[in-house]
């Protein structure tokens, strides 16, 4: 009798301690994913669906192939919604690369990635990266198909390039990057900074409604209520445009179209300041020369003199003004 007991107890004691093996492996296995369902009732007619969700923690997603472009998303906790096809992220991050582009490296707060559509959202401190180009926002769409990225919201962009000796400093409200064709647009209340590495060369300021970059042309096109500030010098224009090479001392750093105002204040040794005003059609700028150069009907207002010609050239802080009327060739002091 007290054998058989005995073995009772043995046999209980193993069952328990095979109950709580099998629970502790159930704990850990649900620990990195679980699977769950719900009802979403809306408003057709069938009443209810059931929304299949599953929950990972720490995973990794990965779209690679021969025939595709490669994709890798890091997310420290991602649900992957079944009934949708899209995987909602906690701290996301990873890079997006072609064969015909540099990769691009993003993170960001949150977001969801649309796995049919190839689009990937993020918000909260979204960082992006690329070889050349840094871009800081609230949030972006990435459009996998297009290649495309948009950004919006205290947009912060900046590139750097050493071949060519500049930074140049760009914030907006939205950012529209061309992946492929290098390609970014700029829109509402843009505001920029271009600085050159060259001792020499002071940086200038830039504003403007709108502004494309070309970063493989190595310009910018600007357009609607463009400024360009150097030092003690402002120019207002309907459209510009800023040149990013500089291997040539010669070579114009920007230049503003359509009815052009200048206001410079002029600081000469041994003589009072004064303001300098001109207007034309047309200004091209050398900024390692220190020198502006009006084109297209140009005229300059100075203390008492007002001046006319075909070409008008403004020395920086600066009382000699050059005129050519293309009959006479002449300097003013």
């Amino acid at each position: 009798m007290a054998h058989r007991r005995g073995v009772l107890l043995n046999i209980r004691h193993n069952l328990v301690i095979g109950i709580f093996f099998i629970i502790c492996v159930a704990s850990i296995g649900l620990s990195n994913i679980s699977e769950f369902e719900y009802e979403d009732i809306g408003n057709n007619d069938e009443g209810s669906s059931k929304v299949i969700e599953s929950y990972f923690k720490a995973a990794d997603y990965y779209l690679v192939g021969n025939n595709t472009d490669n994709f890798h998303l890091y997310s420290s906790e991602l649900i992957h919604n079944q009934t949708g096809n899209e995987l909602i992220l906690t701290s996301p991050n990873g890079v997006f690369f072609s064969s015909d582009g540099d990769p691009m490296y993003y993170s960001g707060g949150s977001g969801f990635y649309d796995i049919d559509e190839g689009k990937l959202f993020l918000k909260q401190n979204v960082i992006l990266r690329s070889k050349q180009m840094t871009i800081n926002s609230d949030e972006f769409t990435y459009e996998d198909k297009e290649k495309t990225v948009l950004s919006k919201g205290n947009v912060f962009s900046k590139t750097t390039n050493y071949d060519q000796m500049f930074d140049l400093v760009i914030e907006s409200d939205s950012l529209k990057y061309y992946h492929l064709l290098k390609k970014a647009q700029y829109s509402g209340e843009v505001k920029g900074k271009m600085n050159r590495f060259r001792k020499y060369e002071a940086p200038f300021y830039f504003n403007s409604d709108k502004l494309s970059l070309f970063m493989l042309e190595k310009r910018a096109e600007m357009d609607g209520n463009v400024a360009i500030q150097k030092q003690g010098l402002r120019a207002n224009s309907r459209r510009g445009e800023v040149f990013l090479e500089n291997y040539n001392k010669r070579l114009k750093y920007f230049a503003l179209f359509d009815d052009v105002i200048v206001k410079e204040k002029v600081i000469p040794k041994n003589t009072p300041p004064f303001e300098r005003r001109a207007y034309s059609e047309r200004l091209e700028g050398f900024t390692s020369e220190g020198m502006v150069v009006l084109l297209g009907s140009p005229k300059v207002y100075q203390k008492k003199d007002v001046l006319k010609g075909n070409v008008i050239v403004l020395r920086e802080n600066n009382e000699t003004i050059e005129v050519d009327d293309a009959n006479t060739n002449f300097k003013l002091r």
